[in-house]
């Protein structure tokens, strides 16, 4: 019990940092529509929320990314001055990061004796520690 309270903790922190980079990833590349920041903080919070309630309601990982990439989209469009079509290739390429960065983690710590591959995807250790 405590484990899983402990896990719970670690993934509502992990959504909460992961907006913290979607924010930081869409203001550096694509121009803000709005001077104040509360539309973004409402928004940007709104997210967080939304996929802490997908990391504890979904199991699949390839809905998760769905869910992430949904949310990246869902960002962008109203926020920021960009087209659809660099929209979607933005989330994309975010994607994209998070899938290489867990793989080549995994590849590593397997390569490197830590632990099998079975381990890493039966436990959910590697995500854990790749967040």
């Amino acid at each position: 019990m405590e484990m899983k309270i402990f896990y719970d903790i670690i993934e509502i922190l992990h959504c909460g940092f992961e907006v913290l980079l979607f924010f930081v990833y869409y203001d550096r590349i694509f121009d803000r529509k709005y001077r104040v920041n509360y539309p973004y903080a409402v928004a940007f919070a709104a997210v967080a929320v939304f996929m802490s309630i997908a990391a504890f309601t979904v199991e699949s990982s390839s809905i998760r990314l769905g869910c992430t990439f949904f949310s990246l989209m869902a960002i962008v469009l109203p926020l920021y001055r960009v087209t659809a079509v660099k929209a979607f290739f933005a989330a994309f390429l975010y994607i994209l990061l998070i899938v290489i960065t867990e793989t080549l983690y995994v590849a590593a710590a397997v390569a490197l004796g830590i632990g099998t591959l079975e381990q890493f995807i039966e436990t959910g250790i590697g995500r854990v520690t790749t967040m």
